[in-house]
């Protein structure tokens, strides 16, 4: 069980500053464990909020959404552009990959979970994790279940 994976789910209002925690926590670890995953963060003009956009830790970035992409994924104001999201940011999660230590995903927002490529590399990523326990586009919050984000229990077999 000391190899066991450790799942951490750090959550909280918007604007409290998951974000600032998550990029801070990479930069320390940044020379001492080999990470792969994204993070997000608003795209503002002109002081007004009118996207969001990926960032990869291998320094690559993109749109997730914005008030101008045309997409038949929406949420409210913003067209989410999943083909890009998933052949730029969620490539970078493949469970399987031996060479990463952490894997690091700021956000599972309904954004993100209109994603099926997405979803299922949570859910390998969370075994336990079942798409019916709330990984859903049509839910108002997406969740991952909460006896999957913690440590496991050192006294299970």
């Amino acid at each position: 069980m000391a190899n066991a994976p450790l799942r951490i789910l750090l959550t909280g209002p918007p604007g409290c500053g998951k974000t600032t925690a998550v990029t801070k926590i990479v930069d320390t670890l940044d020379r001492e464990v080999r990470m792969a995953g994204f993070y997000t963060e608003e795209i503002r003009e002109a002081g007004r909020r009118v996207g969001f956009r990926w960032h990869r830790l291998d320094g690559r970035t993109g749109t997730l959404a914005h008030v101008h992409i045309k997409s038949p994924h929406r949420v409210g104001k913003y067209g989410v552009d999943i083909e890009s999201f998933d052949r730029e940011a969620v490539s970078v999660l493949a469970p399987d990959a031996s060479d990463v230590d952490l894997f690091v995903i700021d956000e599972i927002g309904k954004m993100e979970c209109f994603s099926d490529e997405f979803v299922d590399t949570i859910c390998r990523l969370h075994p336990r994790q079942r798409r019916s326990e709330g990984l859903r586009p049509d839910s108002r919050s997406p969740k991952l279940s909460r006896r999957q984000v913690v440590a496991p229990d050192p006294r299970e077999p």
